[in-house]
């Protein structure tokens, strides 16, 4: 009898095998940062929005999610940068920026995720995104960076001094979600 309690308890010593964590459940973009890092041979620029709206519907391993962001809401710090940066995309016509797609549990802290970005009237499917998943009891926090490239959105490079800013543009996104 003693050797069956001795098992149950070495059993329960043990850690439990590894899974990914459980992401079941609807989601809503509770905070949000996204980021545009702009390079030039002069200076580098980066613009900053905490304007983001979206969500995801997820099972226990896969999510479908939505998210978007009014261009008008990025600062740069340079308001005739900013002016700039909303005529070369249109943002009259085209005044959001939309990112949807789906996604998969890749372990406990990480995600690949399949995008879709439309931009100035252009949609774009990016490579696979391996992004950082945190999950609480009732929060989830994804963070991010990816490259796109405006010749592929159409977007025409500004220049300065005669010299345009590189074609890859970074993206930066840190979201926390809540239950919706």
């Amino acid at each position: 009898m003693r050797s069956i309690w001795l098992l149950a308890a070495a059993a329960l010593a043990l850690p439990a095998p590894a899974r990914a964590m459980d992401v079941a459940g609807h989601w809503a973009v509770k905070q949000g940062t996204v980021k545009y890092e702009v390079s030039h041979i002069l200076h580098e620029a980066l613009g900053t929005s905490h304007a983001v709206q979206g969500g995801a519907d997820c099972t226990a391993q896969r999510c479908t999610f939505h998210f978007s962001v009014a261009l008008d809401s990025f600062d740069s710090g340079d308001a005739d940068r900013d002016r700039d940066m909303l005529a070369v995309v249109d943002a009259v016509e085209h005044p959001r920026v939309e990112v949807q797609g789906t996604g998969h549990l890749a372990g406990d802290d990480a995600a690949v995720l399949q995008l879709t970005v439309r931009l100035a009237g252009a949609s774009v499917e990016l490579p696979p995104l391996r992004v950082t998943v945190q999950r609480g009891w009732w929060s989830m926090q994804v963070h991010g960076a990816f490259p796109i490239s405006l010749q592929t959105f159409h977007i025409p490079r500004p220049a300065l001094l005669g010299v345009p800013i590189s074609d890859t543009v970074r993206i930066y996104v840190d979201l926390s979600f809540g239950s919706a």
